[in-house]
């Protein structure tokens, strides 16, 4: 097993998450583990078959040079490293092993375990039994998180081996390790700040692919700002209301997400008072205050403008009582603009973290 792990898991995890934004690819799964290497800086990725074509030798002399049937990382001082993987033996590309062993080498790389030892080549015969055991415990841990993403999953509601297994490109003995994992980590039932790393980097194909009600539920209560922290309720807007800079769809745990103050309005978007001079005898059916004429509702400011190079928002229905700006072109909204809502700096949220996982 992986538990034993010497190493602390943040520092594991937080190399996973580095290695994965090297990729600039959208993530998907099964993980694109040959491609995150590549991307990896200072990391080559050669097959076995195309080693052996370039250098005129047989399958027996590529294992005498790797020492492995598997994979091997070579660490060249001054040039970075390479990664040999086995795709000759047809049953390691069957069973997709070949994708454990990448991920595996690689967590060797990212880890800096070349480095650490001193070795050019992480072999049990050049470090030691026990130094060996804890660098290959980590490597696998490494490799576990890269290619299984249990959040992702769980958003999937994935939980079985066999559904691991095919979905995540892994082996069946594998999967059957990482069914176990994901049942205690859904033991939690909470989320953590890893959780949602990741689930920003698959963020596009989690939204593609989950089908439940309430993992969708979940997820849009954790959708947020990536610059004031706002909570967003619609995946229509391409701009915050609260602070005004454009939309990277991210999600946040509960206890990151802000909730800004503003004017009351009712269903219909109407202030309960004018938010200008306070009057609350409105007319009942009536977007203008009877006593200063002003708006009842937060409109998008655009319309305004008189200047004719200055786009004008083709949306004009009434917009949340606490929106700064229009969530559609970013101008000011009319409440903002005329000093009935102050800067979004410095408003913060008192509520508890729940940031639960869906089930």
């Amino acid at each position: 097993g992986v538990q034993t792990c010497a190493l602390p898991i943040c520092r594991i995890k937080a190399a996973v998450i580095k290695a994965l934004k090297y990729y600039e690819g959208d993530l998907v799964l099964p993980v694109p583990i040959k491609q995150i290497a590549k991307a990896y800086p200072g990391v080559r990725v050669i097959p076995y078959s195309t080693q052996m074509q370039r250098r005129g030798i047989s399958y027996e002399e590529m294992l005498s040079f790797t020492e492995t049937d598997d994979a091997c990382a070579d660490y060249y001082a001054g040039h970075g490293y390479v990664v040999y993987y086995n795709d000759v033996d047809t049953k390691k590309i069957a069973s997709n092993r070949y994708r454990w062993n990448i991920a595996h080498e690689l967590g060797h790389i990212a880890l800096n375990h070349h480095l650490g030892c001193g070795e050019s080549r992480i072999f049990r015969n050049r470090i030691g039994k026990s130094f060996y055991k804890k660098l290959e415990e980590e490597a696998d841990m490494f490799a576990a998180y890269i290619l299984v993403p249990h959040i992702v999953l769980n958003c999937l509601e994935v939980k079985e081996d066999y559904q691991i297994s095919e979905l995540c490109g892994v082996s069946s003995s594998a999967s059957l390790y990482r069914a176990n994992d994901i049942r205690i980590w859904m033991g939690r039932k909470r989320s953590t700040e890893y959780d949602f790393l990741i689930l920003n980097l698959f963020c596009k194909y989690i939204e593609s692919n989950h089908k439940s009600p309430s993992v969708h539920k979940w997820l849009s209560e954790h959708h947020g700002c990536t610059t004031c922290s706002n909570y967003l309720d619609s995946a229509q807007y391409k701009f915050c209301p609260i602070c005004g800079h454009p939309i990277k769809w991210t999600y946040l745990m509960r206890r990151e997400i802000m909730h800004y103050s503003g004017i009351d309005v009712d269903t219909d978007g109407r202030a309960l008072e004018c938010p200008v001079c306070h009057n609350s005898d409105l007319y009942e059916a009536g977007y203008v205050c009877i006593i200063c004429g002003h708006d009842l509702a937060n409109y998008c400011s655009s319309a305004d403008n008189d200047d004719p190079f200055t786009p004008k928002c083709n949306k004009h229905d009434p917009l949340p009582g606490n929106a700064r700006y229009c969530p559609y072109c970013g101008a000011k909204t009319t409440f903002f603009k005329r000093g009935c809502l102050s800067s979004w700096n410095g408003e913060e949220d008192e509520s508890e973290d729940s940031s639960e996982l869906p089930f």
